[in-house]
């Protein structure tokens, strides 16, 4: 005999992958995380020594970097972490930003702009030893046409 609640589990999750287009909107919706209207509206370029330097204070602020350059890919369950250096950081790692980001791919050496939700401060491995830089939970991430 089918109980009530094995009906109204498989009706949820039928309703649920018949709604594809949706399911973000509803994982917003159930885990409180922000809309991406609501993060891009509320965004404030801070400026990276500052931010670094009091991660603790911005952390669940909102922030926007324009041309930022993707360095590097670290592929995840269902997520992608970025490395992404800012213009004037060259390839010495000085000014680097480390984000997490489920969307739509993109490739080692785009141009973007982002938005995202300071989460603290991430600590991975690169070739010349191991780095501590901001990390942000990307709301939104758009290529730059012509970079």
């Amino acid at each position: 005999m089918i109980s009530r609640r094995t009906i109204l589990t498989g009706t949820c999750i039928a309703a649920i992958s018949t709604s594809a287009g949706c399911a973000g909107r509803l994982e917003e919706a159930v885990s409180g995380d922000p809309t991406t209207e609501e993060v891009k509206s509320n965004a404030e370029t801070i400026e990276y020594e500052k931010r670094y330097r009091n991660i603790d204070q911005y952390k669940g602020e909102y922030v926007h970097y324009e041309e930022l350059r993707i360095t590097d890919i670290v592929e995840g369950e269902g997520t992608k972490e970025y490395i992404l250096t800012f213009p004037d950081g060259g390839f010495t790692d000085d000014r680097v930003l480390y984000g997490v980001w489920d969307g739509n791919p993109f490739k080692e050496k785009d141009h973007v702009e982002v938005w995202g939700e300071v989460k603290g401060l991430e600590t991975y491995t690169s070739l010349t030893g191991e780095k501590t830089v901001p990390k942000v939970k990307f709301a939104d991430i758009q290529l730059l046409e012509g970079a």
